[in-house]
């Protein structure tokens, strides 16, 4: 039973692997975004919304992108770092039995999975910019449901749904968006900027989220996710107008 257990889960794992990758080219290759870098004395080119959107974005353009890039990412890798640890215990305490707390977090996987299947599917169909703005507006609302009505088990499962769809969306944005905002030729070294603070932050999350959740309860935890979340959503909205600006 060994041998074909393993061939199965090889299997599995190259079709995940493969919708992966798949999902990440058709990101970047979406008829909302083209890549056009050039390298001039002192200025550089770069493109979101198609090939009549090309303009040349100044240094101090990149530093605004950079910054705002870095908050959402940051913002949001604390919330789901900090929530993904916490779920079950969150909803045991917005009044789900164990049971029903345990399923409910068993769905952000799915959920995770769902969104980066529609985006493999449909992903062509608008922009990849968007798509951001769509991700980081989902975190605000799912926590936002959580502190109205978390202890009715729809509103729960919504939530959780909410939560799994962000954090589907963020994890492959984390590479396409600084891709196509910043150009190959600087890729590397923005990703390396960008991976600090976000280490930084998804370290730091779990305990102070503990802690929150500890001495104030799942109300108290809620409410700082959701005033973090609703942070990266301010500086994605941000980065969206900036982006629109200089296209």
């Amino acid at each position: 039973m060994r041998r074909p257990n393993r061939l199965l889960a090889r299997v599995a794992w190259h079709i995940l692997l493969h919708s992966e990758l798949r999902a990440k080219r058709l990101a970047l290759s979406r008829a909302g975004l083209v890549l056009v870098e050039a390298r001039p004395a002192s200025r550089a080119f770069y493109t979101i919304g198609g090939s009549h959107g090309r303009t040349t974005a100044a240094p101090e353009d990149r530093r605004h992108v950079f910054l705002l890039l870095s908050i959402s990412l940051a913002f949001g890798a604390f919330v789901f770092t900090g929530v993904q640890l916490q779920m079950i215990e969150i909803m045991r305490e917005l009044g789900h039995s164990p049971a029903s707390a345990l399923l409910l977090a068993s769905l952000i996987g799915p959920s995770q999975v769902s969104i980066r299947l529609f985006e493999l599917l449909f992903g062509h169909r608008y922009s990849l910019m968007k798509s951001a703005v769509f991700g980081s507006l989902m975190l605000p609302i799912g926590l936002g449901l959580a502190l109205l009505a978390g202890d009715v088990f729809v509103v729960a499962l919504v939530v959780v749904a909410a939560y799994g769809m962000s954090n589907g969306l963020k994890a492959v944005q984390r590479a396409t968006l600084p891709l196509a905002l910043f150009g190959r030729g600087q890729f590397g070294a923005y990703m390396g900027r960008l991976a600090l603070p976000q280490g930084i932050v998804s370290a730091a999350a779990p305990p102070v989220v503990a802690a929150v959740l500890s001495n104030f309860g799942a109300t108290g935890a809620l409410w700082l996710t959701f005033v973090v979340g609703t942070g990266s959503l301010i500086a994605m909205i941000l980065l969206a107008r900036l982006a629109r600006t200089v296209r």
